[in-house]
């Protein structure tokens, strides 16, 4: 009962809110972004594995028409490569032999 509540605010106040899947030039700028974003952290050795997957699944959500995952996909890769170059920069600046290697 609870669910079927919020379900129905959800589609209720959505609209009126904005909230939306976005429009195609959004998916695809959101995917060039996270390349862009992936590209910057491998160009300094940072990159993740795994966002190379999530960009995958954003392109492959847009060709099937779910912009809504295709948004959510590329936007969580875009900040996996943006967290990615942080942590390469903070360890490039930060990083200190062991003890034991000195």
């Amino acid at each position: 009962m609870k669910k079927t509540r919020i379900l129905a605010a959800c589609l209720f106040l959505g609209p009126i809110l904005g909230v939306h899947a976005g429009t195609n030039g959004d998916v695809k700028m959101a995917i060039q972004e996270a390349k862009a974003a992936y590209k910057k952290a491998d160009s300094i050795q940072g990159a993740w594995t795994n966002t190379p997957k999530l960009i995958k699944k954003a392109e492959k959500a847009a060709t099937t028409g779910d912009k809504a995952k295709a948004l959510e996909f590329a936007m969580k890769a875009k900040k996996e490569a943006e967290l990615a170059y942080k942590q390469a920069i903070y360890e490039r600046e930060n990083w200190s032999p062991p003890p034991y290697a000195q």
